[in-house]
């Protein structure tokens, strides 16, 4: 039975470039660019998550001996496999496509914070439901 894995990316914006640039050349820009590429690449879903700021943070972050670095946002590329992400980098058509998301990261994304990493997801059942 395959499962549906994802990369999860955290986005830190580049220091020379303003917020709403950053915003723009990510979410508008790059979201485009990763919508034409989906299928070639397998991808089902594509999700970017803006940081909201909220005085909590802070807090969170103390409790827990971390800093507040934060990163400008997540974005999270699903496939229904492995093995469909595993092709999608094997083929020629694919690789292109990856060298030119990564390009474009380039103008908007920090590279020296973090790299992004593969997993599966675990929902948990909380229990209880508004429905």
């Amino acid at each position: 039975m395959s499962t549906r894995i994802k990369i999860t990316y955290a986005i830190y914006a580049r220091p020379d470039l303003e917020a709403e640039e950053v915003r723009r050349l990510w979410m508008d820009e790059h979201g485009n660019m990763l919508r034409r590429h989906a299928r070639t690449l397998g991808i089902v879903r594509y999700v970017q998550t803006l940081h909201t700021p909220h005085p909590s943070e802070q807090g969170m972050a103390e409790v827990r001996g971390a800093t507040a670095e934060l990163p400008f946002g997540t974005a999270e590329l699903y496939w229904e496999s492995l093995e469909t992400y595993e092709a999608s980098v094997a083929s020629r058509e694919g690789r292109q496509a990856y060298r030119e998301l990564l390009e474009d990261e380039r103008r908007f994304a920090s590279h020296v914070v973090s790299s992004p990493w593969l997993g599966k997801e675990r929902e948990v059942d909380l229990g209880w439901s508004e429905e």
